[in-house]
């Protein structure tokens, strides 16, 4: 998604709402506090981080004061305050609401009614009557009682507790069917919350209790002042007091409130609109004198709210603040005995009071939602504004591509995963590049990835089919990846994309690596000529190493050894490998050529891959056959001579082909055309005898020339396929072609070395020929066959250039999760598998000229080219018997550091910094894969920043590089021990020898 300045910040709370509620609280405000004190709205007052942790206390223990204020007007005083105290340093303590109504029968009555119509009867004479109907009325009285009881207690104890409200009232109700208005008895649910946590925040003594709220920021949990273990639990515990004031005020709107029948009392009026709401979210800049917070002013309780930090910005508001609170609800109290005048009456002035009020109660709880969320927006709204944009997955990998390049190494820092396909000193045949597409929309880009090189590593085989073997040899490249999920989502999508150039090719293997020198392929594929193929990858993320522990821990031992092979399994599989195969010089060695010979030979490379591939014709037939030490123009032009004749074979093969369809489709179109004209005959009238012999001789007469006409045309045909089949062979036609063998051989020619070559093994060099000086030639005598040589060839390990060329890549997986086991404190670092996607698309072009066409490879397709892979593999390689040059492996290791939340919730609500957090996964990646400890790869002059927030890593891997010093100190004394032992044997061994010279002088001189 594509982020901007103008994109609206997303809110949790209604912001216009709060607002406007908030300036009318500061309104209201100013009628109680000094003409000096001028609180405002937070963010309007400049301060620091920490005030918002006191802001956030003050808040919590302004919200306390609050409620216990709508406690004592519920009945709650200092002594049952004292009481629920030492219930709750013990046990739970319960506020509990329990309604029992009664409904029993009083009396019957029956009365006469009046018709409220008059009849008027006139009579004779003009006398009017007047009369009314009546009829007798059965009426049924009941009487209803309802009482309740809002009471607290200990623990499960309800039978010892506290009453705080309890009244009983009834009511005279009249029906007219004696079928009772409401049940006889009635037990209304039991409506109870706990208020352990607003009593543990009250301290003190009993003379002098105070709100002791405090945000423990040592803790672990502790991350921001909304988010931390005792906001939530005051968070939680304001949903639950805000739910039970609701349905205990909807018990009276509902039930309690329409039992009575008469409409004369305005309920409308228990409104808790005018009750002032103290918890609000304000600063203030103090002005000097101001006097210190003092204990509010209330019937029997005196709490005082304590600070626990010094605040020039939050001035000593509570006591103001909570005395309005109380202030205001008297003052409705007063409103609502005037309404409720009537002391007897079913609703009286106590009902009303618990109605206000409990709404009330509900306010304050939304307003210490609210104001929590107002701290959580207010720094969002902060972050925003210091970096000018809402920052998203997009920016945040960005950012971490410069991050990586400033703080490692230039040899260690990741590069982009974009690699020419080439020969050294060679133009490139393609590239082979991994391109991440970001979700802004930006141009694709190649991902960057820690990079190990080896020039030449270990031989490699893979299996082509159940008995073919193939060894390849080359360059390995060891990469490592790391991609950053924020909420389930990646900032970027990937594809494997494959370009050759014009008149290049290339064979592209996708697979993975399944030991220690094998290679499993799963894909294959022959890039040439300007084709561009693009491979979707998936990305499936595997369980932590922590969250695999924690899950496999109380299975059975059955279980967690199932598991633990499953796991090993996965993490095999995130060595997802590509290999690259030139064909050229594997087409060289194919055939005996010297290297290079074929570079600049296109139409002949064309001709020998056309009948490689559509026809598969046998190398042996295509090998160079002469002498070794002959001009590479001579060699060239014998295989060039060669490829002419299968390709002349070839083409007469297809024009005889052609040849012979077209001469069946013309009989074919002859028969119909007789059968056509015999079915017309055969149906007309018959006419008279004379025609008909007319007609007999005139056809004797042209059956010559029309067979001569036929002979013309047969041959036209002829000459039309013949020239079809040429233009098919120039054009390269990929449609296979099945050959009929010609049976004359060629005959046997003798070298200059007396050697057959039809008895020389296919696909070999001849034996080198040795030129005496009298101008005889001799052979040169092998001692081994030539079968021999090329098994000992693929037995000889190259020469290793580095560390990488050398190591077990199926180590590094468990290096890596073992490595994440340690480092990874959050659970966030996990192993990734790369899975290639089902439909690829490939872009081609037919001819040189012609325009690119884009096709779609889905599962079939992919078969198709991973046969034409095979078979020019398996020619290549002669089966198995060749080994493969000039092959790049890549492996690549992919890991995922996954994130809970977006990345502004991940910083604002966590305050986690995802830098660091990623900046600790690239160390241990960056160090598994170069092969060294992490303090040797991260520049000195960030060395230092590292460590602060990665200690572990950079002191596990300043003991590493310890520790391979002191062996390579040891090394070298051992070396120079060694070195000063040789030497006194040499010193030795000349005094043995100066001696035994001596005596032998002696033994000379005795003699003479």
């Amino acid at each position: 998604q594509r982020l901007s300045l103008r994109e609206p910040i997303k809110m949790s709370f209604d912001e216009s709402r709060f607002r406007s509620q908030v300036d009318a609280a500061l309104h209201q405000v100013k009628t109680v506090l000094v003409n000096n004190r001028t609180p405002k709205l937070a963010e309007n007052v400049s301060h620091q981080y920490v005030d918002k942790f006191l802001l956030a206390e003050f808040l919590t223990s302004t919200f306390v004061g609050a409620q216990v204020n709508v406690l004592e007007s519920l009945g709650l005083d200092s002594k049952k305050l004292s009481t629920m105290l030492q219930w709750a340093e013990k046990r739970s303590v319960t506020l509990q609401f329990k309604a029992i109504e009664q409904c029993t029968f009083l009396e019957k009555k029956t009365r006469k009614v009046d018709s409220k119509t008059q009849h008027l009867v006139q009579y004779t004479g003009g006398y009017l009557h007047k009369s009314k109907w009546t009829h007798k009325v059965t009426e049924w009285f009941w009487k209803f009682e309802a009482e309740y009881f809002l009471t607290a207690f200990m623990g499960n104890e309800t039978e010892t507790n506290i009453t705080l409200s309890t009244r009983k009232s009834s009511i005279k109700l009249r029906t007219l069917t004696e079928v009772t208005p409401y049940p006889k008895h009635t037990t209304r649910p039991v409506i109870s919350v706990q208020i352990t946590p607003l009593l543990h925040a009250i301290g003190g003594r009993s003379d002098a209790r105070e709100v002791n709220f405090k945000i423990d920021r040592t803790k672990k949990s502790c991350h921001t002042p909304r988010r931390n273990r005792e906001v939530e639990n005051f968070i939680s515990f304001q949903s639950s007091f805000s739910f039970w004031a609701g349905q205990v005020v909807g018990y009276f709107t509902n039930t309690y409130f329409k039992v009575d029948p008469q409409k004369d009392l305005d309920l409308s009026s228990l409104s808790e609109a005018s009750t002032f709401v103290p918890n609000i979210p304000v600063f203030e800049n103090l002005p000097a004198g101001s006097e210190a917070d003092s204990p509010v002013d209330s019937k029997n309780l005196g709490l005082v709210v304590v600070s626990h930090d010094i605040s020039s910005v939050l001035p000593p508001l509570a006591k103001p603040f909570l005395a309005e609170q109380k202030r205001s609800i008297l003052e409705r109290f007063r409103e609502i005995g005037k309404v409720f005048s009537e002391k007897d009456r079913y609703i009286s002035e106590k009902e009303g009071q618990i109605v206000v009020v409990l709404r009330h109660a509900q306010q304050v709880c939304l307003a210490l939602t609210n104001s929590y969320d107002y701290l959580e927006h207010m720094l969002r709204k902060q972050l925003i504004s210091a970096i000018g944009k809402v920052v998203g997955p997009v920016d945040f990998a960005n950012y971490m591509k410069f991050h990586q390049r400033k703080i490692f190494m230039e040899k260690f820092r990741p590069i982009p995963f974009s690699h020419s396909v080439r020969r050294p000193d060679h133009y490139p045949e393609g590239v082979l590049t991994i391109e991440g597409r970001m979700k802004d929309g930006t141009i694709p880009e190649p991902i960057q990835t820690f990079m190990a090189k080896s020039e030449v590593g270990r031989p490699m085989k893979f299996v082509l089919d159940a008995a073919t073997n193939v060894t390849f040899t080359g360059a390995h490249h060891l990469h490592g990846w790391i991609d950053n999920q924020f909420s389930g989502q990646t900032a970027l999508s990937l594809t494997l994309n494959a370009r050759a150039r014009q008149f290049s090719n290339f064979i592209l293997m996708i697979g993975r690596i399944g030991g220690e020198s094998l290679f499993l392929p799963e894909y294959a594929v022959i890039v040439q000529n300007k084709d561009d193929l693009s491979i979707p990858l998936d990305l499936d993320v595997l369980p932590t190493p922590k969250a695999f522990q924690a899950a496999i821990s109380s299975l059975s031992p059955e279980m967690q050894r199932f598991a633990k092979a499953i796991r090993s399994y996965q993490l095999s599989s995130t060595l997802f490998a590509v290999v690259t195969v030139q064909i050229k010089p594997q087409l060289e060695k194919l055939l005996c050529l010297p290297d290079d010979s074929l570079t600049k030979e296109i139409e002949l490379t064309q001709d020998l891959l056309d009948l490689f591939q559509q026809y598969q014709i046998p190398s042996d037939q295509l090998s160079y056959d002469g002498e070794s030490t002959a001009p590479v123009e001579e060699q060239i032009a014998r295989v060039r001579e060669l490829a002419t004749a299968m390709m002349a074979m070839v083409t007469e093969t297809k024009s005889e082909e052609l040849t012979g369809a077209a001469e069946n489709k013309l009989y074919d179109i002859l028969d119909d055309s007789l059968v056509s004209s015999s079915m017309s005959e055969s149906s007309s009238d018959g006419g008279d005898f004379y025609d008909a012999a007319v007609e007999f001789e005139d056809d004797d007469m042209d059956e010559e020339s029309e067979l001569e006409e036929e002979e013309d045309e047969r041959m036209m045909v002829k000459s039309s396929a013949q020239s079809l089949s040429k233009f098919s062979v120039k054009s390269r036609s990929r449609r296979p072609a099945v050959l009929k063998s010609k049976p004359a051989a060629r005959p046997t020619t003798t070298t200059t070395t007396g050697v057959p070559k039809s008895e020389r093994a296919p696909g070999t060099a001849p034996p080198k020929a040795v030129h005496h000086e009298d101008g005889g030639v001799e052979k040169e005598t092998t001692k081994k066959s030539i079968g021999n040589e090329e098994e000992d060839a693929l037995m000889v390990a190259p020469p290793v250039d580095d560390r990488i060329g050398t190591l077990d890549y199926t180590t590094i997986p468990g290096e890596i999760n073992a490595a994440f086991g340690v480092y990874d404190t959050d659970s966030a670092m996990h192993a990734t598998i790369i899975n290639t996607g089902n439909a690829w698309e490939k872009e081609y072009r037919t001819s040189l000229l012609s325009d690119a066409k884009k096709t779609t490879l889905n599962v079939d397709e992919q078969l198709i080219e991973r046969q034409k892979a095979y078979d020019l593999i398996d020619c290549l390689s002669k089966s198995g018997i060749l080994a493969i040059d000039h092959c790049d492996l890549h492996i690549i290791i992919a890991s995922t550091h996954c994130f809970d939340k977006s990345l502004m919730d991940t910083i604002i609500q966590e305050n986690i910094n995802p830098i660091e957090k990623v900046e600790r996964t690239s160390l241990v990646i960056a160090s598994t894969i170069h092969r060294h400890p992490a303090s040797v790869l991260v520049k000195s002059e960030h060395l230092e920043a590292v460590e602060t927030y990665s200690p572990k890593v950079i002191a596990d891997a300043r003991k590493k590089e310890l520790n391979e010093n002191d062996l390579n100190a040891a090394g070298a004394e051992d070396e120079d021990e060694a070195n000063a032992k040789q030497l006194e044997s040499k010193k030795s061994s000349k005094k043995r020898k100066s001696r035994s010279k001596k005596k032998e002088k002696e033994k000379v001189k005795v003699s003479k």
